[in-house]
């Protein structure tokens, strides 16, 4: 129920206002129904468990995926004993897995595996067709694979009759609720309540799919998401449809024992009382239309009917152009008719419309492809700006935009698409936001959000652009005489953006770190720069520049990249204050490298490094000093094991305070990359470490050429001799001490005992 209210959370409209999902929530429920799921299966397996660890981390790999596959090969069979409590947890995965599309769509694909590896009759019938849907939804399957997943689940379904297999009933609610038609009635009345293919429990179940056929059931997650919304008829049941099923479940009732199948079949008429009053049914031969009883046809409001132009002028041509295309945009395939319909469109931006036009170009948004849906978001964006009106205040259009914000992802990307259009709906969306009432302001925002965040693989400009509409609004919201925003609008985007936000780019940072996010420092810039229009008594009042165990190494390291933003824009009012947020970055590197977890070895740690060597680069020397000195003395404490990352660390460090100069100056490999350590961030993760291991080669040279200009080379090599000492007791790798003695060597100075020159050399030797 938790898990489903977050999806109707997002179909709620502008009438009641919820909280933003708890996405946490929706992966610690489903990873504990699959993890009691896995408790009833026979056996041990792997995957299984490997699942409910991607489930809770958000993300799924390719190799979970081809291992959830591969168990396919075995067909999972269910304990005996367990039969009852999985069927539970189907029926529930049917109820809360849409929710799981908030988290990460390709999650459901492991869960899609999980399932088709087990077997019929586990009870895996009552979650398959949620699935199939959520996935659709999504765009993960397309509507032609739905169809073949129909088709092969039809043979199995074929076969079973023919051959007689256990688990019938459960592929026949399967097939029955996945079709988008109701079942013939010769099919319906051979199979329901048939004593010789199925037992009492399955013709039980035979008796609720004859009902799923025709009608969504809220409590089994068929045909509706929202638990307490009551159950309508599907919009293919006609009347012959009903009285069929009614028939069958009377017929169920009037059963000669009082068992499983006659009990079901007296609630399931209860239910089905209730379906009169909420649903318009259609006669069998007349699915499009409803008649009257004098054969009159019902109005129905069309709402891609246009406004009336006055005659004689240049409007009502274009109006009668604009309706005749669009009769026919259903079945548009060529090229000339979308350019037609563009080009009409495009003439009405400098109008004021009135407010029947939204309804149209909902429509045309719905079926039109992505030049249509770009045209008609220009169209709403010229309406909703604010142009002085004689007529028309244009709020029909404000509440269009508002409803748009709100929808799912998957309804919203078929209406706004994933290129043009959506960036344009994104670009323009901070001045539709100052057009909402406040109640309504943070919603709209976590709506559109979530769809840039959804499409942060495949388009993260839409991400940037977000971003950079939010401070421009943040902007403009200074000047109340020129912009109105209320304050506690203005507060509730701010917390927004400081706590949803930041945990939408730590999720999707996260999920993207093994792959590399060719922008990713470009959405970092720009979250910063949203930032920098938010007080710092407001930031430090939500515990923004504090850190959080609970965010995780990809939180914190999000955070001290955005913090380093911050630093080099000149956001802190004092040097002391900047300064300290640098050393504590570094203090929490060095936290890291002395624990030594997985983490450290990953590209983040590389890319915060980066940060904060550029954002150090302009403190003052002596401070510089103090870090230096600081994170050698940390290095102590430091195991062998983690001594290459903090050489990296330095080398970074001393190769962004010496300006890039190399081991023989000018012949040095690093300025094939360039000598912007701000920019490596951008290089896919191969190369990244690549480049760390040539600024790790260059390190003695740079480090010694920054010590002498500073005159720290005695401290420098007193340091790293003691660091040196530790790890060739510890038994380091010798590429890692032959790199310390050539740095010990380059660090001399006057005061360096000529024994320990003359043990480093022998040493090098052996």
């Amino acid at each position: 129920q938790t898990c489903a209210s977050v999806v109707t959370s997002e179909k709620s409209g502008a009438k009641s206002r919820v909280a933003p999902p708890d996405l946490g929530l929706i992966t610690r429920i489903v990873s504990f129904l699959v993890e009691q799921l896995s408790k009833c299966v026979k056996g041990s397996h792997e995957a299984l468990l490997r699942l409910v660890k991607c489930i809770k981390e958000g993300d799924i790999t390719p190799e979970v995926i081809e291992a959830l596959t591969a168990m396919k090969k075995k067909s999972l069979q269910m304990q005996h004993s367990k039969k009852k409590a999985a069927k539970s947890i189907f029926i529930s995965f049917a109820i809360c897995l849409p929710a799981l599309t908030k988290v990460n769509d390709e999650l459901l694909l492991g869960i899609y595996c999980l399932l088709e590896s087990l077997e019929w009759g586990s009870g895996k019938g009552y979650s398959l067709p949620s699935v199939l849907q959520s996935c659709r939804d999504s765009g993960l399957f397309e509507k032609a694979e739905i169809d073949k997943m129909y088709a092969k689940y039809a043979r199995v379904f074929e076969e079973g009759m023919e051959q007689g297999v256990d688990g019938l009933d459960d592929i026949f609610y399967a097939v029955t609720a996945i079709q988008s038609k109701s079942i013939p009635y010769s099919i319906r009345k051979f199979m329901v309540g048939n004593r010789t293919l199925f037992d009492e429990s399955g013709r039980a179940l035979s008796l609720v799919s004859a009902v799923v056929s025709i009608s969504s059931i809220p409590c089994l997650g068929r045909g509706t998401h929202k638990i307490i919304e009551s159950p309508r008829l599907t919009p293919t049941a006609t009347n012959d449809d009903l009285a069929g099923v009614v028939e069958s479940v009377y017929e169920a009732t009037h059963c000669y024992e009082w068992n499983k199948y006659s009990q079901i079949a007296s609630v399931l008429l209860g239910f089905m009382s209730s379906l009169g009053t909420s649903s318009n049914l259609k006669p069998a031969q007349e699915t499009d239309e409803a008649k009257t009883t004098d054969g009159s046809k019902n109005e129905v409001q069309d709402k891609s009917r246009l406004p009336v132009a006055r005659q004689g002028t240049a409007l009502e041509t274009v109006m009668f152009a604009l309706q005749e295309h669009f009769q026919d945009l259903h079945s548009l395939s060529d090229m000339e008719a979308n350019l037609g319909i563009t080009k009409l469109l495009g003439c009405l931006e400098v109008l004021s419309l009135p407010g029947i036009f939204a309804d149209f170009l909902r429509m045309a948004m719905y079926k039109g492809d992505e030049s249509i849906k770009t045209v008609c978001v220009r169209l709403i964006v010229s309406q909703v700006r604010g142009r002085p009106r004689a007529v028309f205040d244009g709020r029909e259009y404000v509440n269009l935009t508002l409803e748009m914000s709100k929808m799912p992802v998957a309804e919203l990307r078929s209406l706004i698409g994933e290129q043009d259009g959506a960036k344009l709906f994104v670009e323009h969306f901070g001045d539709m936001l100052g057009k909402f009432v406040s109640q309504s302001v943070e919603d709209a925002a976590e709506g559109v959000f979530r769809y840039c965040i959804n499409h942060i693989r495949q388009n993260s400009s839409l991400m940037k652009t977000f971003l950079g509409t939010m401070k421009g609004l943040l902007h403009r919201a200074k000047d109340s005489k020129s912009f109105r925003f209320s304050p506690k609008a203005l507060l509730s985007i701010q917390m927004f953006l400081l706590r949803r936000v930041f945990a939408g780019i730590r999720d999707a940072t996260s999920i993207t770190a093994k792959g590399g996010q060719p922008d990713q420092r470009a959405i970092i810039e720009a979250y910063g720069d949203c930032l920098m229009e938010i007080p710092m008594s407001l930031m430090s009042e939500a515990d923004f520049l504090t850190v959080k165990e609970l965010d995780g190494f990809f939180g914190e390291s999000l955070r001290i990249r955005v913090v380093m933003v911050l630093v080099q824009k000149g956001y802190f009012e004092s040097s002391p204050k900047s300064f300290n947020e640098i050393a504590s970055s570094i203090a929490w590197i060095c936290r890291q490298l002395v624990a030594c977890n997985d983490e450290i070895f990953s590209c983040t740690i590389l890319q915060v490094s980066c940060a904060i060597a550029k954002a150090s680069e302009n403190e003052a020397e002596a401070k510089k000093k103090e870090l230096l000195i600081s994170l050698l003395d940390n290095l102590l404490m430091v195991s062998s094991i983690a001594s290459f990352v903090g050489l990296e660390i330095i080398a970074s460090l001393a190769f962004q305070w010496g300006h890039g100069y190399g081991s023989n100056g000018d012949l040095s490999l690093l300025y094939g990359v360039g000598t912007s350590i701000e920019k490596w961030q951008d290089l896919p993760p191969q190369a990244l470490k690549e480049t760390f291991r040539l600024a790790v080669h260059d390190l003695p040279f740079n480090l010694a050429r920054y010590a002498r200009r500073q005159k720290l080379s005695g401290v420098v090599f007193n340091r790293l001799w003691r660091v040196y000492v530790k790890w060739r007791e510890q038994g380091a790798e010798e590429e890692i001490l032959a790199l310390l003695r050539r740095a010990l060597v380059c660090c001399r100075d006057d005061a360096t005992a000529i024994e320990d020159l003359v043990t480093l050399a022998i040493t090098s030797c052996v």
